[in-house]
């Protein structure tokens, strides 16, 4: 009897301990991904392990995106794009597309300046400046590769005569994940000193039409979008003595381009996927958050504990800032709280090789696996409720069910605060009573199966 208790108990244990055992990661999680210029390659550093490892073999790396997954990163070079598997220890190169070789009728060779992933995935755009002569820059087109079988299938060629430009940021908004139209903002500089002026051209892939914004200050490295996509961020200077910064701003369905001065030239951006914050960084010793959900931005400085704040992102969970020292070949990382990003002399960094710019964040191992897909055709409409002695504004909000049919509830936000919820199985409409007329409110659904099963949310912005 005793052997046979022992034996159950053994066996108990066995199973207990196969329970609560830690699922191992697999390669391509707990990664952090940074391209270092002056070196010619990519560092790879374990958030679990503290370890890292060498990507080698680039010329001058400097932008690098992840698909949605983590399981292919893709990097530009000099005059090339390389798609990298992360799936293996090894990290090896699946495919390098020179860009002279994908688009036989370049002139000169193509240099890529940026890179930008669908949020679908299935697409990179690459803004790339054809070379007629390297100091007088040249056209601007923009790659388009597709992700299932890595190959570019169409460059788009910027609408304009003049061939003095150079390639700057890009960035790619998507209003319906179930669609694949994508809006491409494609920042370039004409660098010609009689013309001297910066632009963004929006490309609108569903009519395939162009419309383009324009300034007389210059822009920097890169574009951003807010969390519902609805505007788009560039940093830009002046010309001549770079001390009359601004944050340029497209809005969708907006008078153009506006620039609200601000402290400093924004170069590089991470925005949050949650609320209407980014943070940016501008080649000092400062770093700056940014509060786009009012309709005058505000910036909150931060000091940064390096040399040279550069390339910036935010990890999935949202709770460490991870920022590039350019001259001090480190990564530091900050712990975020809400608007609040913690500050001491133990903030934590891990060395990289020589000239750091570019870095992404990879899926977490601890992170949710369950994808919650989100609603959508979220629309609004405001309605006076008049009665004797006062009126009551309202603003309905109405949208289409999750296609995931275990989606429970749907949370309402408005200006990132959780105002109510709404059953799966009720009609799905809420009404925002007794709001300000002349205020402009941000609204976010999301649909939650669980606590930690939460779908990304849809937005809409409206002026009562």
């Amino acid at each position: 009897m005793k052997v046979f208790l022992y034996l159950l108990l053994s066996i108990n244990l066995y199973f207990t301990n196969m329970l609560t055992a830690q699922v191992v990661p697999q390669v391509f999680e707990d990664k952090v991904y940074v391209a270092n210029r002056g070196s010619g390659s990519v560092t790879v550093w374990d958030t679990v392990t503290k370890l890292t490892q060498t990507i080698p073999g680039f010329l001058n790396p400097t932008r690098l995106v992840l698909n949605p997954d983590g399981k292919r990163l893709y990097v530009i070079d000099d005059f090339s794009l390389y798609i990298i598997n992360t799936e293996t220890k090894s990290f090896t190169v699946i495919k390098k597309i020179d860009f002279p070789k994908s688009k036989p009728f370049f002139e000169s060779s193509g240099r890529p300046s940026d890179l930008a992933i669908t949020p679908d995935g299935k697409f990179v755009y690459v803004n790339v400046t054809t070379l007629r002569n390297r100091s007088q820059g040249g056209i601007i087109d923009v790659a388009v590769l597709n992700t299932e079988t890595n190959i570019i299938e169409k460059f788009t060629a910027i609408d304009t005569d003049i061939d003095t430009l150079k390639s700057k940021g890009i960035v790619v908004t998507q209003k319906d994940l179930n669609e694949e139209f994508y809006d491409v903002y494609v920042a370039y500089e004409n660098i010609n000193n009689s013309f001297k002026r910066s632009l963004i051209t929006l490309i609108e892939t569903k009519t395939n039409s162009q419309t383009t914004f324009t300034t007389r200050n210059v822009i920097g490295d890169s574009l951003a979008a807010t969390v519902d996509g609805l505007k788009i961020l560039g940093g830009t200077t002046d010309f001549e003595r770079h001390i009359s910064n601004k944050l340029a701003i497209i809005e969708k369905n907006g008078s153009g381009l506006i620039e609200e001065p601000i402290k400093f030239y924004a170069q590089y951006f991470a925005p949050s996927h949650v609320s209407q914050k980014t943070f940016a960084t501008a080649l000092g010793n400062k770093f700056f958050m940014i509060n786009t959900s009012e309709p005058r931005v505000s910036v909150k400085e931060f000091s940064f504990r390096g040399q040279s704040a550069y390339g910036i992102a935010l990890n999935h969970d949202e709770n460490k800032l991870y920022i590039v020292d350019l001259s001090g070949n480190k990564v530091f990382i900050y712990d975020v709280v809400g608007d609040i990003v913690v500050l001491d002399q133990t903030t934590p960094s891990f060395n990289v090789e020589n000239q750091p710019i570019g870095i992404v964040i990879g899926p977490s191992s601890s992170s949710p696996k369950v994808v919650v897909l989100p609603p959508n055709h979220l629309k609004v409409k405001v309605i006076e409720n008049r009665f004797l002695t006062q009126t009551d504004l309202v603003v309905r909000l109405t949208w289409k069910p999750s296609p995931d049919p275990t989606v429970i509830i749907y949370n309402v936000f408005r200006n990132d605060e959780l105002i109510g919820t709404v059953l799966a199985d009720s009609k799905l409409e809420f009404d925002d009573h007794n709001r300000q007329e002349g205020k402009t409110y941000t609204y976010k659904i999301e649909a939650l199966i669980t606590d930690d099963q939460v779908s990304k949310p849809i937005s809409i912005t409206i002026k009562t």
